[in-house]
């Protein structure tokens, strides 16, 4: 993993003193890591990836691309794989960045638009059924509150 850690540091040509401040660490421990006399933590596996957007495979055992799969580009290779439409793309899209309450709501709405207040086929409810008006009532407020 030293090897990898000196090829990412690298590759952003970054000096060990700018890597390490960039990970809250000392150009020592970053020196430390490259040369194999210390190893590597856990919470500093995790920061590295999270700092630089590198894939925790690649890191750990060489396995896979440098880089880790951006949230957005991952979104465009599912959009890809689905065939969806510009329209059907953009919708998921804005879809995908709403946080997971507003997502919930708009689901719920979804359905009702489509079915009435009926659950789509071959899905269990995880929450108490919620009526058209609450459902409605949500989208209402959360319009005003934007």
């Amino acid at each position: 993993m030293n090897e990898r850690i000196k090829e990412l540091r690298k590759s952003l040509k970054l000096s060990q003193t700018e890597f390490g401040k960039k990970l809250g660490v000392s150009r020592d421990v970053i020196n430390n890591i490259e040369n194999g006399r210390v190893e590597l933590k856990e919470y500093l596996i995790k920061t590295i990836c999270s700092v630089f957007n590198v894939s925790a495979d690649w890191l750990r055992a060489g396995k896979g691309d440098m880089k880790a799969e951006s949230d957005e580009d991952m979104l465009d290779r599912i959009a890809r794989e689905l065939s969806l439409t510009p329209l059907q793309s953009e919708a998921f899209h804005y879809l995908m960045s709403l946080p997971d309450e507003e997502r919930e709501t708009v689901a719920k709405a979804f359905f009702i638009l489509l079915k009435g207040n009926k659950k789509p086929a071959g899905r269990k409810e995880s929450r108490p059924p919620q009526t058209e008006a609450d459902v409605k009532r949500k989208i209402v407020n959360s319009e005003l509150d934007a």
